[in-house]
């Protein structure tokens, strides 16, 4: 029963990856730029919380949508992302910032 309860708490969240923790100044503004990036109509008032995953080596974004239509809509869009790089999302981006982002993959 508990493990039903954690899996329906998680269905409106979703984990980015591979976006370099020196390209954005909030986790919001990257999910933005990726839903951007996609053709997604996504605003801020469609997410609820949003915030980097401590983990070893690159710091995932998990960000939790206020409905699950929202979170889908991206999910559903996630295959366009195999030709976005970090340049695209992020021209101001240094060097070694576009060198340190590889492919984002949900």
């Amino acid at each position: 029963m508990q493990d039903a309860l954690e899996q329906y708490t998680r269905k409106q969240s979703l984990e980015i990856h591979g976006i370099p923790e020196s390209a954005y100044t909030s986790t919001e503004e990257a999910v933005l730029k990726v839903a951007q990036a996609l053709d997604v109509p996504i605003t801020a008032d469609d997410i609820d919380i949003s915030h980097k995953l401590n983990s070893k080596g690159e710091k995932s974004i998990l960000v939790k949508f206020t409905s699950h239509k929202t979170k889908t809509k991206l999910y559903k869009k996630r295959a366009g992302l195999n030709h976005v790089k970090i340049a695209d999302l992020y021209p101001e981006a240094s060097a070694a910032t576009r060198l340190e982002g590889k492919k984002k993959f949900y």
